[in-house]
């Protein structure tokens, strides 16, 4: 697998950990990072902000289905 394929699901896996945990709102872009363990810019190269990243965390709910 990509290297790029693999930080962009890493995050997603983290990010919907945390909003499941304490709720889109109480989460920021930086709790996403640190915990994803990658620099604000390598997350903005995969997402717009954090409503893509809910996006991808929805879309990969209903993929797994």
């Amino acid at each position: 697998m990509p290297r790029e394929k693999k930080i962009k699901q890493r995050t997603v896996k983290v990010a919907r950990g945390l909003f499941f945990l304490n709720g889109y709102t109480d989460v920021s872009i930086e709790d996403i990072i640190k915990k994803a363990g990658i620099s604000r810019k390598t997350l903005y190269n995969y997402f717009a902000n954090k409503e893509d990243i809910l996006n991808e965390v929805i879309f990969d709910l209903k993929e797994g289905l």
